[in-house]
């Protein structure tokens, strides 16, 4: 089976203002942030490139078929709540396709994923029909700026190796992450200093990357688009990582969101999810671009409280 990854097109940016949104007072606020989000298993997690079982529980893998022929599309997706991942909304075209989510995973081509050291498996690897695909732009564009969320058919069994990821509130909304340490994982390659690539490799990837300032965040989102003053985008709607030497994103691996440890109101360390990968140049000192998840959570919010049952 042929196998392709989701290319887009970007549109250039001129920097505008932003207003703010309280979710703890949104009648959606139930329905995210579940006990379990953000907490990884008990494991210890492995260094080096690979991720161990339960080190991301709230990655899941979002496939669709093309119309002609047996040829797939894959996007990385984050669990926000029983029934809804986020994904870039470029990861899905006009025209509809068959689709699927797959939960359980760390190594794509086993049903079973397994710790050697510890003996311990994870549950069996489960698909769930796609019920509806949803777009913070309604127009179907490749623009980056926009988010999409996944309406599963059914509810996800949460347990230690699947689980939602946490959705900032709080002191969070207005916190500056400069020079926080994030991670960033997903099932193509990613380049680090310290690992050899394997742009072959079928097992979940992963990297640390340091929040950059906003000053860098526009250099990179300059750099990327280029010089084109027409197009308004907010800079608050993006946060960039990395920019290190050597150490970048694939431009192949689509979906993905980037995480950052924190403690609210004297509540256990969780990981929140900052950022959903948009682009990146693969070009030393130059940051990944990510679209800033707290820009659309009145939509996320909106959405899953409209649409959920």
């Amino acid at each position: 089976m042929a196998t392709f990854f989701v290319l887009f097109l970007i549109l250039p940016i001129h920097f505008i203002g932003c207003s703010k949104f309280d979710p703890t007072t949104h009648r959606g606020w139930p329905l995210i942030n579940d006990k379990r989000c953000g907490i990884r298993t008990q494991l210890k997690t492995g260094g080096g490139k690979y991720a161990s079982i339960g080190e991301f529980p709230w990655l899941v893998e979002f496939i669709f078929t093309l119309k002609k022929g047996n040829v797939t599309g894959f996007c990385t997706a984050t669990i926000i709540s029983d029934q809804f991942v986020l994904l870039p909304a470029y990861c899905r075209y006009k025209e509809p396709h068959p689709s699927k989510i797959i939960v359980g995973n760390v190594d794509r081509n086993k049903d079973v994923d397994c710790d050697t050291k510890s003996n311990i498996c994870e549950p069996p690897m489960k698909q769930y029909g796609v019920e509806k695909f949803f777009r913070s732009n309604d127009a179907y564009s490749t623009d980056v700026s926009s988010i999409g969320l996944v309406k599963i058919q059914g509810k996800f069994e949460f347990n230690d190796f699947v689980a939602p990821i946490c959705l900032e509130y709080g002191e969070l909304l207005s916190k500056d992450y400069t020079g926080t340490e994030a991670e960033f994982a997903g099932w193509n390659n990613i380049n680090d200093p310290d690992v050899k690539p394997d742009p072959s490799s079928s097992v979940l990837q992963k990297m640390t990357l340091p929040i950059q300032n906003e000053s860098v965040c526009i250099d990179s989102i300059n750099y990327i688009l280029g010089p084109h003053p027409n197009q308004q985008i907010d800079i608050k709607s993006y946060v960039c990582a990395g920019g290190m030497q050597g150490q970048h994103i694939s431009p192949w691996d689509t979906g993905g969101v980037l995480a950052v440890s924190q403690s609210v109101a004297g509540d256990i360390p969780r990981f929140f999810g900052v950022g959903v990968r948009a682009m990146s140049s693969g070009v030393d000192f130059i940051a990944d671009v990510f679209t800033r998840i707290s820009y659309h959570l009145e939509w996320i919010m909106d959405t899953i409280a409209n649409e959920s049952v």
